[in-house]
């Protein structure tokens, strides 16, 4: 027989584990939450302690990340700083540097006005030497006053209205001239005025509005550092404008590049033919001198100096040939305009080198002998 299951003692069984069951995972449950809490106090307390070690907040870690990126850029501009003032020493050496050049310039300069002034010299006393007896050639020599350019650079790019207001039509620029770019400049750097008033024509209002205009080196307080303005490039720009020395040459008085082509030939001639020993070549002088220079000063330097320099004269005027006393004379004849043949060579004093002198450059023998004719009285 079949065995009864008891159902509703099954029903109480299974309530009673049940209960048992969820009373039991109640209880670890519980303990779970206990030791939870436990842990959440630990971690709490070794917060806090690491909280007091360091010193922190809860929003330090922001103001960290602050602090190190500020540190960062206190590095970066330090190192900065030290490049700048590294540069700023050699600025400064390179300008005490420049100074020194400046100062041997200068006497390289003075011995090349000193050369000048001895081959001045020594030029007048060859024309004394060889008797002028066309214009009197004289040759002097001005140091330091050709200031032409310096004085254009003042105008045209240094000089504006805030250093020297009207500085156009007061002319500024030709007073400043008489002083040197090194002093100009120097007195602009060191700030003395006086030194303009002293060495130009400014007087004290003008001298203190022109230095006063510049700042060239200013103190950044902040930055512990001293600024360079960028006008120091025009300084050094001024300071590098050339003063030469001026170079006079007068023909019976008057300046030479005032004359005729004529005029300045005649004045020229006898110096390029006095100044060296190299070789010279002259093409057709005649062309740009009248006869009585030919005749009288340049026939009589070019006899005077062919004992000591080599002179090659391509002409067809007589006087230079005849009064010269040419050494060789080579006659030319021209077929063509693109060709030439030689029909003699020889010296002065050779009958066919005559022939040929009274036959080309006199105009033929009928030409000379009626010269001779006509002047004879006159010539004795």
């Amino acid at each position: 027989m079949d065995p009864v299951l008891d159902i509703p003692g099954l029903t109480t069984l299974t309530a009673e584990r049940a209960d048992s069951i969820v009373t039991a995972v109640g209880q670890r449950r519980g303990v779970l939450a206990g030791k939870l809490e436990v842990q959440r106090a630990e971690a709490d307390n070794h917060e806090t302690a690491l909280r007091e070690q360091t010193h922190a907040s809860p929003g330090e870690s922001v103001r960290r990340d602050q602090r190190e990126r500020a540190r960062q850029r206190f590095e970066t501009s330090a190192a900065l700083r030290e490049r700048y003032l590294s540069t700023f020493a050699q600025l400064e050496e390179g300008l005490t540097e420049r100074a020194q050049l400046l100062g041997d310039l200068e006497v390289a300069v003075q011995a090349v006005s000193a050369a000048r002034s001895a081959i001045a010299e020594e030029l007048g006393q060859r024309l004394a030497d060889i008797g002028q007896r066309g214009p009197q050639i004289t040759v002097s020599v001005h140091p330091g006053n050709d200031r032409a350019a310096y004085e254009q650079h003042l105008n045209e790019r240094f000089l504006n209205v805030d250093r020297g207001g009207q500085y156009r039509a007061r002319g500024i620029a030709a007073r400043l001239c008489p002083t040197a770019p090194t002093v100009l400049v120097h007195a602009i750097l060191a700030k003395r005025p006086t030194d303009l008033v002293s060495d130009s024509g400014l007087n004290a209002d003008e001298a203190s509005r022109l230095v006063g205009a510049f700042d060239i080196f200013r103190a950044d307080e902040d930055a512990g550092v001293t600024r360079v303005s960028r006008e120091l490039d025009e300084l050094l720009e001024l300071q590098e404008q050339p003063v030469d020395d001026l170079v006079r040459i007068e023909s019976d008085g008057q300046l030479v590049h005032e004359l005729s082509p004529g005029g300045r030939s005649s004045a020229m001639l006898p110096l390029i033919a006095l100044s060296d020993d190299v070789p010279l070549i002259i093409d057709q002088p005649e062309d740009n001198l009248d006869n009585r220079m030919v005749g009288q000063t340049l026939s009589s330097i070019l006899s005077r100096l062919k004992e000591r320099r080599q002179i090659v004269v391509t002409t067809h005027n007589p006087n230079i040939v005849v009064g010269g006393d040419a050494e060789q004379v080579v006659v030319l004849d021209a077929p063509s305009a693109r060709s030439a043949r030689v029909e003699a060579s020889g010296n002065i004093d050779q009958p066919e080198i005559i022939d040929a002198v009274i036959k080309i450059m006199e105009g033929g023998r009928e030409a000379f002998e009626e010269r001779s004719r006509r002047y004879r009285d006159q010539l004795h």
